[in-house]
Formats: C-alpha cells, structure tokens, sequence
C-alpha cells in the first residue's frame, strides 16, 4: 500500500512537472490547463465588466454623439471624419440605434465590449496551438491584466475594435497564403478584416496593408515558379482590399482634405513620448516593472519571430504606422496617450514577446534538478504577472463607486508625476470640503447630479470629487431650467436614453435615476501659465438663483460650491 501511494505521488509530480516544463499536450482531459485558462478569462472579462453600466460619456466619446445631436443623415456621416474625428462605421450604428429604440451609453460601447473579449480568448488560443499551453495562458493573463486593453475595451471609441480586426487580417492572410488549404472564408476575412479596420480608423491602414508589402519584398527570394503562384495569390487578395477600402475611405477622405491637412504637420513625438508611451504599453507607472516588461520582450521576441510567420507581417505593420506618424506628424503626438493608441496593436505583440521571454527563462531552469526546477519554474512563470499586477494602475482606478473609468484623469499618463490632468485640477479648481463629509457615509450609498457638467476630461472635475466622496456622482443637465441646450448636454427626447445623466428640470427624471442631492459649483476664476485670467462657469452663473427656486434651501453651502436636497421641491410641491 505504501509502494502504490508512493507511486501515485510520483505519478502526480511528474504530471505537474510536464505542465510547467511544457512536455505535456493539450487536451480536453487536461483539467489543469483549463482551469488555468478559465481563470485568466474570468479575471479579464471581470475587469472589463466592472461597473460598465455605470459610466459616463467623456472626451472624444462625444465626437459621434455631436453628429447625431445635428441631426445628420446616414448619407452626410458617410461622406465626412467631421470637424472632430469620428469613427464613422460606429456612427452609422448609433444613428440605427438612435432611430431604433434610442441610444444609451451601453448601446454606445458594446462592440468595443464585444471585441475586446473576444481577442482576450482567441488571442491565446492562436497561441495555444502554434507555440503550446505555457505560452497562451501567459499570454492570456497578461492580455487580461493589461490595463489600456481593460480601459479600451469600455470605451465608446474604436481602437478596440482595430486591434482585434488587425491581428485577425493578419492571421487570416497568413493562413492564406502559407497554409496548403486556402479557402476563401480565409481569404474574405483578410479584406474584410483589413477594409473595416482602415474604416474604422485611418492609422489602422498601414497594419493591415504591411502584409501584402511584407510579401511582395519577398518574392525575390522565390523560384520563378513560386512568384507566379504569389504573386496571383496577391492579386487575389490585393485588389478586392484595395478596391473596398476605395469605396468606403475614399468619399470621406476626399471630401475632407483641407481638414485633414490641417491636423497633419503639427506634433512631433520625442524621447520622453516614446518613454511615456512604453509605460503606457506596459500598463505601469512603476520604472522597474517597464524595464522587466522590455527586457523579458527582448528576450522572447527572436523565438517568436523564428517560430510564427504572424509575427513578422504585424512588427512591419506597426514599423509602417510609426514612419507613417513620423511623416504626418498629427496633432497631440507629443503626448505619449496619443502615440501609444496610434500604435496600440504593439500591446498584444509586446504581452506575448513577454510570454515567450518568460517560458525561454523557464526553460534554463529545468536544466536544474528536479525539486529546483518545479520551485524556479513556477516562481519565473508568476513573476511577470504578480509584478505587472502589483503595480498596475487598475488598483487606484477600480474604486467604487467609479463612474469615471474612461476618464482620462486616470490613464492620460501611467506615471503620476506625468500626469497632468490630476496636477491642473489640484493647482485651479477649488475643491469643497464638502466632498470629504461624505465619506464618512456606506460608499455608494447616495446618488449625486453635480453641474455644471463639461464634456471635457479637463474642465470635469468628478473623478477627484467621487475618488473623495466615494459616492455616485453623474452629469446634471441645466438645459430646460437656466440655459439652452450646448454640446456638453443631450438633448431631452426620445432619441437619446443615457442612464448616467440626470435633467434637473424633470421631476420623473430625477426620481428613475435615484437622485438624492444636486450640486452646483460656483464660478472661479483661473490664471493660465500665460498670465491670462479666466472665469470658469460664467455661462452658469445665473443658474444658481434657478436651482435655489427649484429646490428651496441648500442643505450645504460654501464660497465653493452649494448642494441641493433633490426631493425638497417635491415635498413644497405636494404641502400646496
């Protein structure tokens, strides 16, 4: 009995030790490796869905909504990027979704939702059958734990959407034109993959067009034979993407010229840019945990180029994109958020490089004996992900209540002494002690309207005011009650159903939202680095007298900022 316990013990050892050296297979039968799998993508799919319903609409997520609030047409959205880009494809949807049954901010960010979960999964699983499991439940976490991945994937703009369509266009040409069955659900998912992520988005061109450049620098080193057999298979794939991409860039790209021009030639990226952006890529404001993330890279990335073809085409994709920015030299380069989401798709490439940098190290250390080996291995197949997790910006982003996720406040640059948006707020904007009396109450346990809401990540200062509180803070319009309808506000009709938005002027509103307090910032005054002095709120100012009209006494009142109790006016209303 004990000789056969000893030999189940073995048995099990030895078992564990195949997973971790990588000899074992995949198989339905390996419950470990799908556990582990499993568990990556619960972890990622989490992060993605924490508190999405809840948020607010900011910055350049407003850029498609100002086309419908003009009430354009399909055919209008279609033959122009606007004065601020929009994505128009995303456009076009919300326009179906406004007319169907209105539009609200899940209806908004679900396909970026979508897309970003489904890369989490068949990203790996690529790997898992090219490269083995070691390497895709890596990837897999690290995929998942990616903080621009997780902010990306809950934000109403496309890039999350043009990764995934990227490094399908990628993976559906290589298997087209290097796999010995080449089908043309292949080759259609190439172009359509390619078509929609230069729709999508314009930079996304160079990517999806590298392998189609890739291949023709190659041709001179095939037979005569070879050329001509892909050379056609070039064709084949070449001319339909280029015609598709024609058809639906080239309308707007033409009728847009001048303000296209007008945004190119403006920004360079620098040294600091291109440090910015590797932090940002790494999903770390911490030194040490980027220097780990690039050497672990370095030292993966030559087993990936020998081993998966893929890899080659996307590398001269996003060297593509870069001389591109180079040459076009865009507004707002300089900062490292703007020139890392240009490159974004050197996220996925970077996390794997990492994967195979980490399984190479594993690998050394099974040179070791075995008792040494089972302990080095686990620690070096941990330890990229403990680090990345220890220090990621998710932790002081997933507070609760947040409903400022997709604010820029949070990511505009990983390192906080880079960060300017949380400096500008701290040295103008008058912070209320108001805030810190609530905390002392459940965490999101009351739900506030604060006005004057500004569409701008920075002139909106509630991500500071809710970090504080810890309490549900959401935009309340004035329009209806003291001003009229601006850009910063929706209109109040059917068209639009935002759930995170309050009109202070409808009692039925207020109630469906659950307000218990409305908070209105007093006018300040702001002195620019240039010495210019402006007011910020003196379009609002005369709203202040209409909220005391409306809601009676304030139930808190400084020279900062006065808040009002949202069922006063409803118990006046029904003592008459």
């Amino acid at each position: 009995m004990v000789n056969q316990v000893k030999m189940l013990q073995f048995a099990l050892e030895r078992k564990w030790t195949n997973i971790m050296v990588g000899t074992a297979k995949f198989s339905k039968n390996n419950n470990t490796l799908t556990v582990l799998f499993l568990s990556a993508l619960a972890i990622g799919i989490a992060l993605r869905l924490y508190q999405f319903t809840g948020q607010i609409l900011i910055d350049d997520e407003w850029h498609a909504v100002y086309q419908l609030i003009e009430q354009h047409r399909p055919m209008e959205i279609f033959l122009s990027f606007g004065v601020y880009d929009y994505c128009i494809p995303l456009t076009l949807l919300y326009w179906l979704e406004t007319s169907w049954f209105g539009l609200s901010e899940f209806g908004m960010r679900w396909p970026m939702l979508l897309c970003g979960s489904a890369a989490l999964i068949l990203f790996p699983l690529y790997i898992w059958g090219a490269l083995g499991a070691r390497y895709a439940i890596l990837f897999a976490f690290l995929l998942a734990i990616s903080p621009v991945l997780v902010l990306y994937s809950r934000i109403a703009r496309p890039y999350a959407l043009t990764v995934l369509l990227v490094y399908l266009a990628h993976y559906a040409f290589d298997r087209y034109c290097n796999s010995s069955a080449r089908r043309p659900l292949t080759g259609a998912l190439y172009g359509t993959s390619a078509i929609l992520a230069t729709w999508m988005h314009l930079v996304a061109g160079p990517m999806v067009v590298a392998p189609l450049l890739y291949q023709c620098g190659s041709l001179f080193l095939n037979t005569p034979a070879d050329r001509n057999v892909r050379i056609r298979l070039l064709l084949q794939l070449g001319l339909p993407t280029v015609l598709g991409m024609a058809l639906l860039v080239g309308p707007p790209l033409m009728a847009n010229v001048s303000a296209i021009a007008g945004k190119s030639g403006v920004d360079s990226p620098s040294l600091q840019t291109v440090v910015g952006a590797l932090h940002w890529w790494a999903g770390s404001g911490s030194t040490a945990v980027v220097v780990l993330t690039v050497l672990l890279a370095a030292f993966g990335f030559p087993t990936l180029w020998r081993r998966l073809p893929l890899v080659r085409t996307i590398a001269f994709g996003l060297l593509l994109t870069l001389l591109t920015l180079l040459l076009m030299r865009p507004a707002w380069i300089q900062n490292p958020i703007t020139f890392g989401r240009y490159l974004l798709p050197v996220i996925p490439l970077l996390l794997l490089s990492v994967a195979a940098g980490t399984v190479r190290l594993a690998d050394f250390a099974n040179h070791a004996s075995l008792v040494i080996s089972r302990f080095l291995i686990s620690a070096i197949l941990a330890f990229p992900v403990l680090s990345m997790a220890a220090q990621s910006p998710l932790r002081e982003i997933f507070f609760y209540p947040n409903s400022n996720i997709a604010n820029p406040f949070f990511y505009f640059d990983f390192r906080p002494e880079h960060n300017p948006l949380p400096k500008q707020f701290d040295r103008y904007a008058p912070l209320s002690s108001f805030w810190s009396q609530l905390r002392v109450l459940e965490p999101g346990s009351i739900r506030i309207a604060a006005a004057p809401f500004y569409f701008e990540s920075y002139s909106w200062d509630a991500p500071r005011w809710e970090r504080i509180s810890r309490q549900h803070i959401v935009p309340a319009y004035l329009s209806g009650l003291c001003v009229v309808p601006h850009l910063s506000e929706l209109p109040h009709d059917v068209r639009f159903k935002f759930h995170n938005v309050v009109f202070v002027s409808d009692d039925a509103d207020l109630a469906l939202k659950k307000i218990d307090m409305i908070t209105f910032r007093k006018p300040f005054m702001v002195t620019k680095d240039n010495g210019t002095k402006i007011i910020i709120g003196d379009d609002t100012r005369q709203c202040e007298s209409a909220l005391r009209n409306r809601f009676g006494l304030p139930i808190y009142e400084d020279e900062k900022l006065v808040v009002f109790a949202a069922y006063n006016h409803i118990d006046q209303n029904n003592d008459k």
